[in-house]
């Protein structure tokens, strides 16, 4: 597998083939992840190997290092990750000098957040849409609108299998963090779980709780679970601006079983993005039984069912999303009713157990193409 980032940078992607790589090695196979020796942050990881969970994990800080990495672990196939990523044209370069047969899944492909972003966007696809495209044997989308956005850049229907991103079902713990006493919540609070990052509508989140104190008299609570990219002092500012310092609190990063407990007792998950691939903490969320409310954006409109199993909802709309959190408070068995639809949802659809099966038989039938 080969991504720009990977522990102990973890997001969405990385998480992805964290959680694919364990599955596959499960059935008995070696996996091998080749990636930068930086963090989101830049900041530079020390250790250019170490082995985690079973996971052989080398870090590159030149790319010629790549090809002659792929030829001394003599490696079968490669999966590269992550289509508009400044290192993927280079790392298919590298993969291609080692003559290896090449996966390539894009995750999400991310519309322009401003008019500088559109030109930098379209420069990058006229070079290489065509390079990873060609190169790629199988391109793995893991929705609909994901193969919908690589075939407007040029791939084939027939070259996509869509095969979603999924989560491994959590060992049962004995001991159940308690989250309100460990980190001073309200009984009624709305979680965010993801990188503090632009694009990921916590801004509007902030509003929301406001509107939410606007409406009901009652006391809620934003938590917000994960590392800062770039937005935190603009998030703090605004939360001054409000007078929200007492309802909205940043958790950073929590441990896994604190964070099923975060999951479970919160009065709903939201994710309130400008676009997403197929968020894995939306699946976590949904697999806790937590209602989740979401933007229809990306790859998650094809998960939720509204108000059914979720709701799906505009991000400028705040008065709908906060009168949709009053209501779950006010009727804590609905939330329940909802919830539960939802995990019969991801353990029918979307769990590594099953899904990693079918990427299994990609490689296979890859390989076999390639040897012949």
């Amino acid at each position: 597998m080969l991504n720009r980032y990977f522990y102990p940078a973890i997001g969405g992607v990385e998480n992805h083939i964290k959680n694919l790589s364990r599955e596959l090695i499960k059935m008995g196979h070696e996996i091998v992840i080749i990636c930068s020796n930086r963090n989101f942050k830049g900041e530079k990881i020390e250790k250019k190997h170490e082995n985690i969970q079973g996971i052989n994990i080398f870090r590159y800080n030149k790319f010629k290092e790549i090809h002659k990495l792929l030829k001394k672990l003599k490696v079968d196939i490669v999966h590269i990750h992550l289509y508009r990523s400044t290192h993927t044209p280079f790392l298919f370069r590298e993969a291609k000098k080692a003559k290896l047969p090449i996966i390539h899944t894009p995750h999400c492909i991310y519309p322009p957040k401003s008019f500088v972003d559109l030109l930098k966007k379209k420069i990058y696809d006229f070079l290489f849409s065509s390079l990873i495209i060609n190169s790629s044997s199988v391109i793995i989308n893991l929705t609909k609108q994901d193969q919908m956005d690589m075939m407007k850049l040029g791939m084939k229907k027939e070259k996509s299998i869509i095969i979603p991103n999924s989560i491994i079902i959590p060992p049962e713990t004995k001991k159940e963090t308690n989250v309100f006493k460990k980190y001073k919540l309200a009984e009624n609070y709305i979680l965010y779980v993801g990188r503090i990052d632009w694009n990921k509508g916590i801004d509007k989140l902030i509003y929301v709780v406001k509107k939410v104190q606007e409406l009901d008299s009652r006391c809620i609570e934003l938590a917000i679970v994960g590392e800062d990219i770039s937005e935190k002092k603009k998030l703090l500012k605004l939360i001054k601006k409000l007078n929200l310092e007492e309802k909205v609190k940043f958790l950073g990063f929590v441990p896994s079983n604190d964070l099923i407990s975060l999951y479970k007792y919160a009065t709903c998950f939201i994710l309130l993005s400008a676009y997403e691939g197929l968020p894995t903490v939306v699946l976590e969320a949904m697999f806790h039984s937590t209602v989740t409310i979401a933007t229809a954006e990306g790859g998650t409109k094809f998960v939720i069912e509204n108000g059914v199993d979720g709701f799906l909802v505009d991000k400028e709309d705040i008065n709908n999303i906060a009168e949709i959190i009053i209501k779950l408070v006010k009727n804590r068995q609905e939330g329940v009713e909802i919830g539960k639809r939802a995990k019969e949802k991801i353990i029918n659809n979307y769990l590594w157990e099953k899904n990693s099966v079918k990427m299994k038989d990609i490689y296979y039938r890859i390989v076999r193409k390639n040897e012949l």
